[in-house]
């Protein structure tokens, strides 16, 4: 089926499978894969897969019509707060139009990217241009119910893609107790909003695991050694050591950690806590061992991900170097910008890993540049960046 996103080949059969074994049981996150009842996506977080097997259920939809489905939808929402929340934040008719630009790019650069990687920009989009918004005109009551949604969107975001709200959420936090002119009181009150959708949801996706496992076990206790509730962490973390390639790690594939762990022990499984262990030793081998190839993977990770910050942010930089806005947001763009940036330095730096990174390095820099215009005539902000002298 010709797409317009990208979804890799082994989540499209998972998205089958799970779709499969939603059909024969009722039970959330329980896969048929041909031959017996197996977890959901045992190598990957779940959420995406969750909903495939909802959308199937409500709606009758094949595996391809809920990816489809799926991707439509979270990128629309996340492309319609971040417009609405711009338009309404934004003054000069220049900055608006800036900003339906960026957020058009950064919408169809989601889409295309696609997978549940795209959940890392879902986010930021759907919640920080209003959040913003909402902390620029003071609106307290606004904000508890925005704090709300943002605590049981980020749990859904989570579940689809582990830490896909940190980053956003670290920015939210330094805004709300370092720039948001309010009292201790009520900044509280809008943090146990968050905690409150957040635990809500969290408490719910607990509740499919508890289900899964119950209906599993009973099966075959031996699944209880290596069912998942995420992603595998150190298998991704060891063969992103093989960017750079090196005696050890040849290339950042697959095959590099499963064939490390079977020569080390041939009976463990893959995903399994003993497979996790044993790669997370063999990282820190290789750093000890290896530490000249393993400086040369982290600088060259960094200098793709800084020609990443040099092409979304932009002009932005130049921006935020002439027209200084509150330090503090600054600082919290940073703080976002680095978390998100952990992806593409722990794995890979391809895009799919730093779709967060890429969002906040957009945003920091139409920010930048509204904050620019809201001083000067389009005319003089770029006289200015001829000119390479600091504004007054």
């Amino acid at each position: 089926m010709s797409r317009i996103f990208n979804i890799m080949p082994v989540r499209q059969l998972y998205a089958e499978q799970a779709i499969a074994g939603y059909e024969k049981t009722g039970v959330p996150l329980v896969s048929w894969d041909g031959s017996s009842f197996v977890p959901t996506a045992n190598s990957d977080d779940k959420g995406m897969y969750f909903i495939f097997q909802k959308l199937s259920a409500w709606f009758g939809f094949s595996a391809d019509e809920a990816i489809t489905v799926f991707h439509l939808f979270f990128v629309i929402v996340a492309f319609l707060l971040a417009l609405g929340g711009t338009m309404l934040y934004f003054q000069a008719r220049a900055s608006k139009f800036l900003a339906a630009l960026v957020i058009v790019l950064l919408s169809a650069i989601t889409l295309y990217r696609g997978d549940s990687y795209m959940m890392n920009s879902v986010f930021a989009l759907s919640t920080v241009p209003l959040f913003l918004y909402f902390v620029e005109k003071k609106k307290p009551l606004w904000l508890f119910g925005f704090f709300i949604f943002v605590g049981a969107f980020a749990a859904l975001a989570g579940f689809v893609r582990a830490h896909a709200a940190t980053g956003t959420l670290i920015f939210l936090g330094v805004v709300l107790f370092f720039h948001y002119s309010a009292t201790l009181k009520t900044k509280l009150l809008l943090l146990v909003g968050l905690f409150v959708g957040l635990i809500s949801v969290n408490h719910y996706i607990a509740s499919l695991f508890d289900a899964r496992d119950a209906f599993l076990l009973k099966i075959n206790p031996a699944y209880q050694e290596y069912m998942t509730t995420g992603h595998v962490f150190w298998h991704s973390i060891y063969i992103g050591l093989g960017y750079v390639s090196n005696p050890e790690i040849k290339a950042y594939q697959d095959e590099e950690g499963i064939n490390k762990v079977r020569s080390l022990a041939p009976e463990v499984r893959y995903t399994s806590p003993k497979y996790e262990e044993l790669l997370k030793y063999e990282t820190l081998s290789f750093i000890r061992n290896y530490p000249g190839y393993f400086a040369a993977n982290i600088f060259a990770k960094l200098g793709v991900i800084f020609v990443y910050l040099m092409v979304f942010a932009n002009a932005g930089l130049l921006a935020a170097y002439f027209y200084r806005k509150p330090l503090v947001l600054d600082i919290a763009f940073a703080m976002a910008m680095g978390f998100n940036m952990l992806f593409g330095v722990l794995v890979v730096p391809r895009l799919n890993y730093l779709l967060g990174f890429a969002c906040f390095a957009a945003m920091f820099g139409m920010y930048s540049i509204n904050f620019a215009l809201e001083k000067k005539s389009v005319q003089e902000v770029l006289g200015q960046f001829g000119l390479h002298q600091k504004a007054k």
